[in-house]
């Protein structure tokens, strides 16, 4: 579901995935500029960059091909529990796998890879991927 709503005097749409009202970026945007929230609002910035897809959401933190942190989140979409594994990848290619996790049903999880030594080139396609959870969210750097 999206919403269009007007922060700091921009137009920003917002995303309903897994449940939760999010911020998205215009892919031409992707990571080149966050917002910063008013001071002492207690308010947390929106992600540089942030999609999903199915089941599985992907957020990017940073400025241009620096990035801050990198975060997955996952919901399960059977009337069962599942074990799962997420992996970030960067043009195809697995460069960082979290660790497995139990989602009970509907149940939902976000991880995160904090500070990245990962060196990111502009235009490259990052992507998650939790196994058997359908859904294979992407962003681009720069």
């Amino acid at each position: 579901m999206f919403r269009k709503t007007t922060l700091l005097g921009l137009i920003v749409a917002t995303v309903t995935c897994l449940g939760l009202a999010l911020p998205v970026v215009p892919a031409a945007a992707a990571l080149t500029q966050t917002i910063a929230a008013p001071a002492g609002s207690g308010a947390v910035p929106p992600p540089s960059a942030y999609g999903c897809n199915a089941n599985v959401c992907i957020g990017i933190d940073g400025s241009g091909t620096t990035v801050v942190d990198i975060y997955a989140q996952v919901q399960n979409p059977y009337s069962h529990s599942v074990m799962t594994t997420g992996t970030i990848t960067d043009n195809g290619t697995v460069i960082h796998t979290f660790p497995a996790i139990n989602l009970g049903v509907g149940g939902t999880d976000t991880q995160t890879w904090g500070s990245p030594s990962f060196k990111f080139k502009s235009g490259d396609k990052v992507c998650a991927h939790y196994s058997g959870i359908s859904g294979v969210p992407c962003e681009t750097i720069g």
